[in-house]
């Protein structure tokens, strides 16, 4: 029941999927436009494939408590969020080196 509470937080509740990464990635496209600034533009594609991700995470445990193969969703799971974690930290150290 957890995992699936995972789900509904990541996918219904809060920023309804992706959790914020979507609302930052509009909002590093917007901060493009108006500073003519491209390098916003890939970071925000960053956080986009990142959103995508986190969503594929919260979908794997939609049907968790009754899912057969719940030790491989996990595995799965673990495996994105590992993913997540390297394209984030890329792309938040990206953006540090543009507003400095």
């Amino acid at each position: 029941m957890n995992l699936f509470n995972l789900y509904i937080f990541i996918e219904i509740g809060g920023t309804g999927g992706g959790c914020f990464r979507y609302t930052y990635e509009r909002f590093l496209n917007e901060v493009a436009g108006v500073t003519g600034d491209k390098q916003f533009l890939g970071i925000a594609a960053m956080l986009h494939e990142s959103g995508m991700l986190f969503s594929d995470v919260g979908n794997l445990f939609c049907t968790a408590e009754t899912a057969a193969d719940i030790d491989a969703r996990v595995g799965n799971a673990s495996e994105k969020l590992e993913n997540i974690a390297r394209i984030e930290q890329e792309a938040f150290e990206r953006l540090a080196e543009i507003v400095s």
